[in-house]
């Protein structure tokens, strides 16, 4: 009985440490978590919710996509890191992986003029009231 006891608690001690070693991020895909992180140092706000974001694709108006994200995260302007891990959620397909390759930035503006910067030849592209 002694001896079972002992088993089982080898065995929730072993699942213990490998819970513990996955929550502290080790090693993900051969990568540390703060190499996979671009604000790792975010810190959420209690009873925080994403906002829910129109999805940038990478073929309409970055600057009024900018503005409504902007917008929404008012209400956490002093908190940059959180601004910049929250841009992610309104990005999908390719915008998503360019946010995914990003490396370095540590202020929102950075990240606004990255994000300009890639995008900026839809505003070359994009009609305006008069050309339709």
């Amino acid at each position: 009985m002694i001896g079972n006891l002992e088993e089982r608690l080898d065995a929730r001690f072993e699942a213990m440490q490998k819970e513990l070693k996955t929550m502290r991020g080790k090693e993900v895909f051969g990568k540390n978590m703060q190499d996979l992180c671009l604000v790792p140092d975010v810190e959420i706000p209690p009873k925080f919710k994403v906002p829910d974001f129109e999805k940038y694709k990478g073929d309409t108006c970055l600057e009024s996509h900018l503005i409504m994200n902007a917008r929404k995260m008012t209400a956490y302007k002093d908190n940059e890191p959180l601004l910049i891990h929250c841009f992610q959620e309104s990005l999908t397909g390719p915008a998503a992986i360019w946010y995914m390759n990003l490396k370095g930035i540590s202020t929102f503006p950075e990240l606004a003029n990255a994000f300009i910067q890639q995008y900026k030849y839809n505003s070359y592209l994009a009609t305006n009231r008069r050309e339709l």
